[in-house]
């Protein structure tokens, strides 16, 4: 079956999305965004989850860094426009995880973690 979109990604089984759908970001050019992963299907591994946390939980007290830990380890099923500038690039082991801000970057990330703290 060839893949051509992400719907194409969520009907294929759980262990075959992250590669299915990594290849389809690799060949259309599609950037690799926290929105598109939710509406493939396809989470994050535990480097991006370390990465992401560390990124979107400097500053933040322990217990709020847990519960965007515990919502990002049990699956995201939420998406929200501003998902799409949260940005993967596995290739840069480096900088795993990038947030592209609009206007304000502290608000806009906090913003993301509350998110998907409140609605995941």
């Amino acid at each position: 079956m060839e893949i051509e979109f992400l719907s194409d990604v969520q009907q294929l089984a759980p262990e075959q999305r992250r590669i299915a759908y990594l290849e389809l970001c690799k060949r259309s050019k599609r950037s690799d965004t926290l929105s598109n992963r939710i509406t493939a299907g396809v989470g994050l591994s535990k480097s991006e989850i370390d990465a992401f946390v560390d990124l979107f939980g400097k500053g933040c007290q322990a217990k709020n860094k847990g519960k965007l830990r515990a919502r990002l380890e049990s699956g995201l099923t939420y998406s929200v426009g501003i998902y799409n500038r949260v940005v993967f690039d596995v290739a840069d082991c480096k900088f795993p995880v990038e947030y592209v801000a609009g206007q304000s970057y502290p608000k806009e990330v906090r913003c993301v973690r509350e998110t998907i703290i409140k609605k995941g």
